[in-house]
């Protein structure tokens, strides 16, 4: 079957390869399953205006593509899901799902599904996990362009009691600007944390852990952080907890085959972007595999792809039959090589996201999709 795809990518500044493996990701699952699509491939930008990235969808739909993947940011999702079902064409959409309020992220009956790395639960979980396992007082450390009150609201939330408190929150400017050697290590002097949380990624991981591990700042204090900013302590003899819904070294047989053909391939390992990207497509492309080979029919084709599971890299993957957004997938902590998993039930699930909904929440929304 000739099937055209569209991607719509964007760019980001502290993840310069981003593009470069969603797209490899993507196209790894297609190679797998001896696909050849056509690709039509848009650079979005940051992906946050709704002119730039609606004017490129169009283009691709112009194109005639059969289905659409897109990385975008919150604030331009609604009106990108508006346009294909209009369109009446199939968009997978890819996120972190940072927020616990989700509704831009979900899917949408019958032609838009979702699939993300649930990281608003992982950030739930790892303050779970912190407050269970280390007593004590924490000081966070945000990045610019992470996740603003969504990170730390939600790491409070599983940490927080009558034990435990966050004593102090350090909110860097931009990394260009940024020198933590005077404002936090004072501030750190002053709270006598137990443990440090920094919220960072990409290339802004690496500088804070320059700044502020190798320099000594941090003072041998356990650092917790996520799994999109733990590359710079892989292999270092540095007290980390981090949390993920996925990791490399994961035992099972899909996601061994996909880290073993991309570093063969193209000679870097898979981030979790990449994971999402080659996940998402592996279940298109089982759903192409079972629909009629004498051109591309977009019903036969969400029909199938609604019902459908596949073994991935994360386990066992599908979508939600009212949401069409992926079933949420176990959180791995990580504690010093020790890993457990843990995960949030239904009623828990709703009950934070009913509690957020009232909220007042303090900090700042980043509608970058990235990070």
């Amino acid at each position: 079957m000739d099937i055209k795809v569209g991607v719509l990518i964007p760019r980001s500044d502290i993840f310069p390869l981003f593009p470069q493996q969603v797209l490899r990701g993507i196209k790894l699952a297609f190679e797998k399953q001896g696909m050849t699509p056509q690709f039509k491939v848009e650079d979005i930008g940051k992906a946050v205006i709704p002119d730039v990235v609606l004017g490129k969808a169009n283009s691709l739909l112009m194109e005639e593509v059969d289905i659409t993947f897109a990385w975008v940011g919150r604030r331009v999702a609604e009106n990108l899901k508006e346009l294909y079902k209009a369109a009446i064409k199939p968009l997978l959409l890819m996120g972190v799902s940072a927020s616990v309020d989700t509704d831009d992220e979900m899917g949408a009956a019958p032609y838009i599904f979702s699939n993300s790395l649930d990281m608003w639960q992982s950030t739930l979980l790892l303050g779970k996990y912190v407050g269970q396992h280390y007593k004590g007082n924490v000081l966070n450390s945000i990045g610019f362009f992470e996740c603003g009150y969504n990170f730390s609201a939600l790491f409070a939330e599983g940490f927080e009691n009558d034990e435990n408190k966050i004593v102090a929150t350090h909110i860097s400017k931009k990394m260009e600007d940024v020198d933590f050697t005077e404002t936090l290590p004072q501030m750190i002097n002053d709270a006598n944390p137990n443990l440090l949380t920094l919220f960072y990624s990409g290339i802004d991981a690496d500088k804070v852990y320059d700044l502020c591990v190798k320099t000594g700042i941090t003072k041998g204090l356990p650092i917790v952080t996520l799994g999109v900013g733990i590359a710079p302590y892989i292999g270092k003899d540095y007290p980390v907890i981090s949390a993920q819904c996925w990791n490399t070294s994961m035992d099972n047989e899909a996601n061994k085959d996909f880290v073993t053909s991309f570093e063969s391939k193209y000679k870097v390992a898979p981030d979790a972007y990449t994971m999402v990207a080659y996940e998402t497509a592996l279940a298109v492309c089982n759903a192409i595999s079972k629909i009629p080979d004498d051109g591309f029919d977009v019903d036969a084709f969400c029909k199938v792809l609604q019902a459908s599971e596949i073994s991935s890299p994360r386990g066992v993957m599908s979508f939600d039959s009212t949401t069409q957004k992926n079933r949420s997938f176990d959180t791995i902590i990580n504690d010093g090589g020790k890993q457990t998993l843990m995960s949030l039930t239904a009623d828990e699930v709703k009950g934070i996201v009913d509690s957020f909904a009232t909220r007042i929440q303090a900090g700042w929304f980043n509608p970058y999709p990235c990070a």
